[in-house]
């Protein structure tokens, strides 16, 4: 095989890879449209302006050297504004270039009061770190919501106040996922992969449960 012959068929590939990447985000996008306007839900295919911006300190957007926000889905229930959108992030280069993609359920509310913290599903190696000194908060009294959750904020005691009886019970049966939150901000993701399409309307219901949740006055 020539060198020419070659690098002919590498760049074909990627250019053929390029191609069908973009045939299935425009498929996502409209997918996406679909199941929003269905649900009588606002939608914007290349993000709402600004919004991004109200959650940038959160962790999950601190990492990767390129990011990108899309298919945003404004909705209102019960008094309770959100906002969902796809967000992919790259991180590292070459051999170690690693793709993300989520969808996240924002939430900026007035009923919402929380102190900086940061949640996921807890793994093998979340505990092996635990065990050397790596932050996770745990609580005694509901070993089930601690061996289910990573618990980690800049405010340990403000966090435990945070976490009565009552929030621990509700979190501790349900499937874990990320959780984000603080003061007046939510956000809410799958810890790998985003949602698909037809997911929506169970995916707004599982996010209001979790706001109601983390809403004021839960004692």
């Amino acid at each position: 095989m020539s060198v020419t012959y070659f690098f002919a068929l590498i760049i074909v590939f990627f250019v053929g890879t390029h191609v069908i990447t973009g045939v299935l985000d425009r498929r996502r996008s409209a997918a996406m449209k679909l199941a929003a306007e269905h649900l009588g839900y606002e939608f914007y295919e290349s993000g709402v302006p600004g919004h991004r911006g109200d959650v940038l300190n959160f962790e999950l957007f601190r990492t990767g050297h390129t990011q990108l926000s899309r298919n945003a889905i404004v909705g209102k229930v019960k008094s309770v504004e959100f906002m969902i959108f796809d967000f992919t992030r790259v991180r590292g280069h070459g051999r170690n270039k690693r793709t993300d993609h989520y969808t996240i359920m924002a939430f900026e509310s007035d009923q919402l009061s929380i102190p900086q913290l940061s949640m996921r599903p807890e793994h093998v190696f979340h505990k092996i770190g635990g065990a050397m000194g790596y932050q996770d908060i745990d609580f005694e009294e509901n070993p089930g919501f601690s061996s289910k959750f990573l618990l980690q904020g800049s405010d340990e005691i403000a966090i435990r106040e945070f976490f009565t009886r009552d929030r621990l019970s509700c979190l501790e049966v349900r499937d874990p996922v990320c959780i984000e939150g603080e003061s007046r901000r939510l956000i809410i993701y799958a810890d790998k992969g985003r949602r698909a399409p037809g997911d929506l309307a169970r995916m707004v219901g599982e996010g209001l449960e979790i706001f109601q949740i983390f809403r004021r006055s839960r004692a």
